[in-house]
């Protein structure tokens, strides 16, 4: 997902009160307010919104690692496949750079504002809401090579084993991954998407407007089951067998049986209107935008 909205702190703080989670976990404090999240091979790598940088995290303790990385412009999104880190900015261009050295990223211009970002094998995929639009850029050259209309308000976009699926107004759009092209028509939900994520054989997406996430098989995808989430649901991860979901105006993280939609436990504690969130094996990462920090959990 790309840059996360922020609540009126009163409104959050009510919240929390109200509804606050059985659970808890670990929380590491970050110099910024950080944004999306992703997991590489050898680091976590988490947007600063405050900074408009990126830093690089230790995938075991979730401290900073080393120097901020500067972009050309407020980044949005983030994404690491293959060894490398993929940075979608608010001025319509895309950052690389290896995880092993940050120091020189390189620079594509996609156009547009673009918005979330997904990297999967030889492709990186972008989204751009104003134009509608799906962005395909090589990974081995670093260079666009198609581009597609998908539909109304495409918010986010994910690829994995599961293929290409874009999260729309009007719902979820699979994707040719060999022609970038819409692969049919998109599964209908009754309410817009924002976020969506694949893994362990399935689709999960998310709503805000009705506090609702979607499990969508990917061999009869025209079925979604739906599910009550806490309010304000925003990143997605799937890890571990489940599906977890921040809840950015309660504070807390919902964990969800990946094929059935089950809930699993009670929600989470975390930090301050948590968002991004990432798997590494053993943990579950959140980014808590307005708590400046970053929680660990153990699945």
């Amino acid at each position: 997902m790309g840059a996360l909205a922020v609540a009126a702190a009163g409104i959050v703080t009510a919240l929390v009160l109200l509804n606050t989670p059985s659970a808890a976990s670990e929380e590491i404090p970050l110099p910024g307010e950080p944004g999306e999240i992703a997991a590489g091979e050898e680091a976590l790598w988490v947007i600063d919104q405050e900074h408009s940088e990126v830093l690089r995290l230790d995938p075991e303790s979730g401290e900073v690692d080393g120097a901020p990385i500067e972009v050309p412009a407020e980044p949005e999104d983030v994404a690491v496949s293959d060894g490398v880190v993929w940075v979608a900015a608010s001025d319509g261009s895309v950052a690389s750079f290896p995880e092993a050295d940050p120091s020189k990223p390189e620079i594509v211009g996609v156009g547009g504002e673009p918005f979330g970002i997904a990297a999967f094998g030889e492709n990186v995929w972008v989204v751009d809401p104003d134009r509608g639009s799906l962005i395909q850029i090589d990974a081995a050259s670093a260079q666009v090579v198609g581009e597609s209309e998908v539909g109304l308000n495409p918010f986010d976009v994910a690829a994995g084993d599961e293929g290409v699926w874009v999260a729309l107004e009007s719902g979820a759009q699979e994707i040719d991954p060999e022609t970038g092209e819409p692969d049919g028509d998109p599964v209908e939900t009754p309410d817009p998407l924002e976020s969506i994520a694949v893994g362990e054989g399935s689709v999960w997406a998310s709503t805000n407007d009705e506090n609702a996430a979607f499990l969508i098989d990917p061999e009869q995808p025209n079925d979604p089951q739906r599910f009550e989430t806490a309010p304000g649901p925003e990143g997605i991860v799937i890890a571990a067998g489940s599906a977890w979901i921040t809840g950015y105006l309660t504070g807390s993280v919902d964990r969800f049986d990946v094929a059935t939609g089950s809930r699993i436990g009670d929600e989470i504690a975390v930090g301050v209107t948590p968002g991004g969130i990432a798997a590494t094996p053993g943990a579950i990462w959140v980014a808590n935008l307005e708590g400046r920090s970053l929680s660990r959990i153990e699945p």
